[in-house]
């Protein structure tokens, strides 16, 4: 997930990155501040600023690089990453699904949040990547069918559900909700009801 120079070592602004995304999965969202990704990167003040001059910065920065990800997950992008895009809405969800359902204590995408509470603009990629599958799904559904929509919307849900209380689920229970989100495709390709 890196981009990686010298024989795999990231640089400075991706380790940067990293560490903000470290300290929002493990202390969550509003626990990332200039101090923390400074003491977590094991950087200078003066070099974080360098390259983000502001929290602000960071953070969108740290979204772009969760959506840049997805969007090379299930549309491809300009990043070769050796895998076939999914195809269909279905293998989209899956995709989805497998990218975004959150575990029990999980914080993923909490950088995500954590930009809503700072400037609700430093979200617009997220923005753009769901309209972009939305235009997808609905050009590659029956007429009228929106069912993959529907279940990414309340995955969603389900993401900041856990984000708010990530005990509130065990893991049993969190596979057998995001199975009812979205069963999976049926032996005819279509979407299962």
């Amino acid at each position: 997930m890196s981009s990686a120079r010298n024989g795999g070592r990231p640089s400075g602004r991706t380790s940067m990155i990293e560490a903000a995304e470290r300290v929002a999965r493990r202390d969550g969202p509003g626990a990332v501040t200039v101090e923390a990704v400074i003491r977590e990167a094991g950087v200078s003040r003066g070099g974080l600023m360098y390259h983000f001059p502001s929290k602000l910065d960071l953070i969108r920065a740290l979204v772009e690089q969760d959506v840049r990800h997805l969007r090379t997950a299930l549309i491809g992008d300009d990043e070769p990453s050796g895998a076939t895009p999914p195809s269909t809405p279905a293998e989209r969800l899956r995709v989805y699904l497998d990218a975004c359902a959150p575990e029990p204590g999980d914080r993923d995408y909490a950088a995500l949040v954590a930009a809503l509470a700072e400037d609700p603009d430093a979200a617009s990629a997220w923005v753009q990547l769901q309209r972009e599958l939305d235009q997808l799904d609905i050009e590659q559904s029956e007429p009228g069918d929106v069912r993959t929509i529907v279940a990414r919307l309340a995955l969603d849900g389900l993401w900041l559900s856990n984000l708010i209380d990530p005990d509130r689920f065990t893991p049993e229970q969190m596979d057998r909700i995001v199975t009812t989100i979205w069963p999976g495709p049926d032996t005819t390709g279509k979407s299962a009801s």
